[in-house]
């Protein structure tokens, strides 16, 4: 079984303070898979509107290689 790390929340004031607290917790060996980010909607379109395009873009493609169908944002993990 995995060793567990402890819980750690963080609320930041802007993109660069995000960025830097995410680099910090991967440098410390963290993956992707232990971090999880949340903003709204409004801060999602601002600041990360080309990767929601390119994330769009990549689901849409496996969903037509595989054959199925291309699921919403909400419930991506089912691409």
């Amino acid at each position: 079984m995995a060793k567990q790390r402890p819980l750690i929340t963080g609320v930041f004031p802007d993109r660069e303070s995000a960025e830097k607290g995410y680099s910090t917790l991967a440098s410390r060996g963290y993956t992707t898979n232990d971090i999880d980010l949340v903003m709204s909607e409004d801060t999602k379109k601002r600041h990360f509107k080309q990767a929601l395009n390119a994330y769009e873009a990549a689901v849409a493609r496996r969903a037509q290689v595989r054959g199925g169908r291309v699921p919403d944002r909400a419930n991506a993990e089912e691409a």
